[in-house]
């Protein structure tokens, strides 16, 4: 362990086919998105010890050792992480507080033409939003997927907002936003995720679809909590 990289996009940066990425408990701040791509069979799980050596860096308990990955809020707004031409999981992680203007969409996750598994995740209080402007569409706050195929196992979506604009536009998916692709989601929890628009002018057409979920391809859920969104 005394061995590990010190930081996540070097480990992204540095993974190959069939690696996993263990990450050690604790709160990794980031000021620009971390980036995962063009990699296959890759397991990203938090919730470790982080002592001893290799393969294992001590006992695996996220409830003890919690992963969570957020943006520091001292500097400028990004996502947290974008995936991009991945086949892999991510597991046991927290993905906090991302923020994003001006249209661009995944406040905390973005994925684009992957293959994703998000199990034990926690994705709590990220959001996307624009002010002042005519004709925006506003997708996932929490996150936004794009010509993938999502699975959503065990995870909680908390407090995510796609808020604004001022006059003409959409808000769609406070909590996830599926844009074709294909998405599953079984025993998760998508609590309190909030969307809001509109403004004081005159011309208001602005319109908000998913509080929780907004999906434009195939989508199933199975046991799962909604509640407040």
């Amino acid at each position: 362990w005394a061995q590990a990289f010190t930081n996540i996009q070097q480990a992204f940066n540095a993974v190959m086919v069939n690696n996993d990425i263990r990450l050690a408990g604790g709160t990794f701040w980031v000021t620009s998105q971390l980036a995962w791509t063009n990699v296959t069979n890759v397991v990203v799980q938090g919730g470790w010890e982080g002592v001893g050596t290799a393969p294992a860096p001590g006992s695996n308990n996220p409830a003890l050792w919690p992963t969570i990955i957020r943006r520091n809020t001292a500097g400028s707004n990004c996502r947290i992480v974008q995936i991009s031409s991945v086949t892999g999981t991510l597991e046991q992680v927290t993905i906090l507080n991302g923020k994003l203007a001006s249209g661009s969409p995944g406040g905390g996750i973005y994925v684009t033409s992957s293959t994703i598994t998000f199990d034990e995740c926690n994705v709590v209080s990220n959001e996307v939003y624009g002010n002042a402007q005519e004709y925006m569409t506003l997708y996932g706050g929490g996150l936004y997927t794009t010509a993938s195929g999502i699975v959503i196992t065990n995870c909680t979506f908390l407090g995510n907002r796609a808020y604004g604009s001022w006059r003409r536009g959409y808000n769609l998916g406070a909590g996830a936003c599926f844009s074709g692709g294909s998405a599953s989601i079984a025993d998760s929890q998508f609590l309190n995720n909030n969307l809001t628009g509109g403004g004081s002018d005159a011309i208001k057409d602005f319109y908000s679809y998913g509080g929780a979920i907004y999906a434009s391809g195939p989508l199933s859920i199975i046991g799962s909590v909604f509640l407040g969104n």
